[in-house]
């Protein structure tokens, strides 16, 4: 599906509604914006979070402290 959406003044860039929907976005929702071959990709923050969740070891500080 290909529609035209327009960049503002302040470079703001707002979706065409049926592909915001499609997209499953939410207002709000942080999105991870990366370059491909000259295409601009928008990658929900969660969908990183759930790819590389676990593959990098977390700091002992950041850890909570439990009596267990």
């Amino acid at each position: 599906m290909t529609q035209i959406a327009t960049i503002t003044s302040k470079k703001q860039l707002t979706l065409p509604a049926e592909l915001f929907r499609k997209a499953g976005f939410r207002i709000g929702q942080k999105l991870v914006v990366s370059e491909e071959n000259g295409r601009l990709i928008l990658t929900p923050a969660e969908k990183l979070v759930e790819e590389f969740g676990g593959s990098v070891s977390m700091p002992k500080r950041w850890m909570l402290k439990t009596n267990i």
